[in-house]
């Protein structure tokens, strides 16, 4: 028969969960700073290849539209990630991992510090 786990142990669980959560959010912005750095990518780069902002819509003549305004948003999004201020979901998280060259796994290694380059 199974054991039955008391209302202590789940709250050691949660508690540890919690810590490692929040050391995982910690080492995020330095991580995606170093790999987008290692690859050679600009935040806006970054933010295209992720799919954070879309590409300006053209005119017929061929210039972005007037008054548009995402590029700096999306660059904006990705300095604040990069530096703390903010947090991605996991749907963007996984996508930005995607952009980088790597999947999701092997961008939380790195996170995690299993894996170093």
């Amino acid at each position: 028969m199974r054991k039955r786990r008391s209302p202590s142990d789940d709250a050691k669980v949660a508690r540890a969960a919690y810590c490692y959560a929040m050391k995982f959010c910690g080492r995020l912005p330095r991580c995606v700073r170093k790999v987008r750095e290692a690859r050679g990518l600009s935040r806006y780069a970054l933010a295209l290849a992720s799919g954070v902002c879309q590409r300006p819509p053209a005119l017929p003549c061929g210039l972005p539209a007037a008054g548009y305004v995402a590029p700096l948003r999306s660059r904006e999004m990705i300095r604040r990630i990069e530096t703390g201020d903010s947090f991605p979901s996991l749907f963007v998280a996984t996508r930005m991992a995607w952009a980088m060259g790597l999947s999701f796994a092997e961008f939380a290694m790195r996170l995690d510090g299993l894996r170093r380059r």
